[in-house]
């Protein structure tokens, strides 16, 4: 099994730790931080799942927000390649930057923070795995994938439709 989470916070404060309550461990890939928001995604491969699993990522303030997925038929280096990018000026729309998986049949996560937002994100070509917290005043944080069928280019772009600050991986 895999397991991906995505932790978005403020970037004002300590990054967040995430811990599950099944003791897996997790790997952090490269933090996209932005004056305001910060994106980060998590994996745990081999992790343990199970019935009232739970999540948190502790922070001091921040408004953490969280995406949890899970997967099956993952291989033993998951993270084959990774980008994304964050703005400092309100926008509606940001594109993680290109990658090129090594593989074909691969799974493509891409997530997005965005501070004081108001709408709820989608992703060009890819499905939503979920997004939550999208208020005023907090960070919203939404998850997507694709399968990709073959070891091509992928830039997906995220939009919404209130201005906000944003960061993407």
């Amino acid at each position: 099994t895999l397991l991906v989470l995505v932790v978005a916070t403020y970037a004002g404060v300590a990054a967040p730790t995430p811990t599950d309550s099944k003791s897996n461990t997790w790997v952090g890939l490269t933090v996209r931080e932005g004056t305001k928001p910060r994106v980060r995604i998590f994996y745990s491969h081999g992790g343990t799942v199970g019935t009232d699993h739970t999540f948190s990522a502790s922070t001091s303030g921040g408004y953490p927000a969280l995406s949890v997925s899970a997967w099956g038929g993952s291989v033993a280096s998951p993270a084959d390649q990774e980008t994304g990018t964050f703005s400092n000026t309100l926008s509606t729309s940001l594109a993680t930057g290109s990658i090129t998986p090594s593989e074909t049949n691969c799974l493509v996560i891409a997530a997005l923070c965005m501070s004081d937002a108001g709408s709820a994100p989608s992703a060009s070509g890819l499905t939503l795995i979920n997004s939550a917290n999208w208020n005023s005043g907090g960070q919203g944080v939404a998850s997507a994938y694709e399968i990709q069928t073959s070891a091509t280019a992928r830039n997906s772009t995220w939009s919404w439709t209130t201005n906000a600050y944003p960061a993407v991986a």
